[in-house]
């Protein structure tokens, strides 16, 4: 493969997984806490949020953008819906839900859909 380095060859990189799995069994997030996942996997989050296999097959709503193989930068949608963000803290990542409760209350509030991308 011979790349011509005049050209710019961009690539968004997107549906993450959104958690991964340490080797004692631990779940983390692979971008931050408050990525939304991909609405097609919503329903499996809600419903399946205790098996190991199911959770590994949720894909988030985060992106990178790369060129010419280089990362310039990656972000996401937020989760704006307090009663997923309340699930996936408390029963998903085991976050105590007292670190978030401004959050909380604004999510209640109301939240449209938001997001960003820091390059």
């Amino acid at each position: 493969l011979v790349l011509d380095p005049e050209q710019l060859n961009f690539l968004w990189v997107t549906e993450f997984p959104l958690f991964e799995f340490d080797e004692e069994g631990g779940i983390g997030s692979t971008h931050h806490p408050f990525t939304a996942p991909i609405p097609e996997h919503e329903q499996a989050l809600s419903q399946h949020w205790h098996d190991a296999s199911q959770l590994s097959k949720i894909r988030g709503q985060h992106y990178d953008l790369v060129v010419n193989g280089v990362e310039l930068g990656g972000g996401s949608i937020r989760i704006h819906r307090a009663d997923m963000q309340e699930h996936v803290l408390e029963n998903v990542l085991k976050i105590p839900l007292e670190q978030f409760s401004h959050l909380l209350k604004g999510l209640r509030s109301g939240c449209p859909p938001h997001g960003g991308i820091a390059l």
